[in-house]
C-alpha cells in the first residue's frame, strides 16, 4: 500500500474520506507545526476520530 501523506498547506481533504483511508494503515504519523492551534484541534479530531474506531494510538511529543 502507498503511503497517504498530506503535507503542503494547501491540501484540502473531506475529513470522512481520510478517516476511512487512514485506518486502512498499520501505522499513522500525524504531525503539526507547534505553532498552530488549527493543525493542533486537526490533529485531536484525527486521534479521536481513530479512538472511536478502537484504533490503537500511541502520541509522543
Amino acid at each position: 500500500m502507498k503511503p497517504f501523506v498530506i503535507a503542503n498547506k494547501q491540501d484540502t481533504f473531506n475529513f470522512d474520506e481520510f478517516i476511512k483511508q487512514i485506518i486502512q494503515y498499520d501505522i499513522v504519523i500525524i504531525g503539526e507545526e507547534h505553532d498552530n492551534m488549527q493543525q493542533y484541534l486537526t490533529q485531536a479530531k484525527i486521534i479521536q476520530a481513530l479512538a472511536e474506531q478502537k484504533i490503537l494510538i500511541l502520541h509522543l511529543k
